[in-house]
């Protein structure tokens, strides 16, 4: 294994200090950086493990790789409810900046899973610095994805034999400007409304960037509206869309490994940056 500096430290994020880690290849003369949007509320804490690996995997390669809390998330700064998806997409911009200031990076791929590859796609229709996109499981749809994370607490009330509400109770009382608690995240009428905006704020970009969509699960084929979800961008000769049969790692906690995914997307990084 080539060596790789690991360095954590704090740095100013669009409205409090964030914290980042550093995976900082010995020897590499690559220009292109490798920035990782986490996923959403607990999808973040399964996922880690798969995270980091991936990251020094990437890291062998060459790649300097930024990994960071977002405002209100992990070891940053803030409140979860105090939020929104554009602070959060500020937070990229700010790590993005942070990590050209420390190193001789000039461009990025932007990673993410699940709600974080979507949070990359958003941040990277702005910029002229992004070389490309790592987009695991992606989630597209953000009004989507709310709303089947707050139909959680159906599921959670009804298993701990609490009074449940309808689904459409509890999002008249988020968009009032009441809070749903979901597994300990507070929703917050802000966060959700956030949500809300981005759904009809980011159609697709006129050229999309080179994208390696990776969908995985222990079904056979992909499914079917996530692979119509990602046909723009493999308008993009550059683009890579492929099903990988491996256990999903962001939502269970004993699963750690997700040798296949990352493999498969190191290959797609030595097709289009070489190495």
């Amino acid at each position: 294994m080539a060596e790789q500096l690991e360095e954590m430290f704090f740095f100013k994020g669009g409205c409090v200090d964030l914290l980042g880690f550093l995976h900082s290849p010995a020897h590499s003369t690559r220009t292109t950086a490798i920035v990782h949007c986490h996923p959403f509320a607990e999808e973040k804490n399964c996922s880690h493990a798969v995270t980091v690996k991936a990251a020094r995997a990437f890291a062998r390669q060459g790649f300097v790789v930024f990994r960071f809390d977002y405002s209100g998330c992990g070891d940053s700064g803030g409140e979860f409810s105090d939020f929104s998806l554009q602070d959060w997409i500020e937070d990229t911009n700010a790590a993005i900046a942070e990590l050209k200031r420390r190193t001789r990076s000039q461009n990025v791929i932007l990673w993410g899973t699940r709600l974080g590859a979507a949070l990359a796609l958003a941040c990277a229709r702005d910029r002229d610095d992004v070389a490309g996109l790592i987009l695991w499981q992606p989630s597209f749809h953000f009004k989507d994805y709310i709303h089947q994370f707050i139909r959680q607490k159906l599921v959670s009330d009804f298993s701990n034999k609490r009074q449940a509400v309808s689904l459409q109770a509890l999002l008249h009382k988020v968009a009032s400007g009441g809070a749903v608690q979901v597994y300990g995240y507070p929703i917050s009428t802000l966060l959700y409304a956030s949500f809300l905006a981005m759904d009809d704020a980011y159609p697709h970009p006129e050229t999309p960037h080179p994208s390696y969509i990776a969908t995985i699960s222990n079904m056979p084929s992909a499914p079917l509206q996530l692979v119509r979800d990602s046909e723009w961008l493999m308008q993009n000769p550059a683009s890579s869309c492929v099903h990988i049969v491996e256990e999903p790692f962001w939502d269970r906690y004993w699963r750690w490994d997700a040798v296949r995914t990352i493999e498969k997307t190191q290959a797609w990084l030595t097709k289009i940056q070489g190495g």
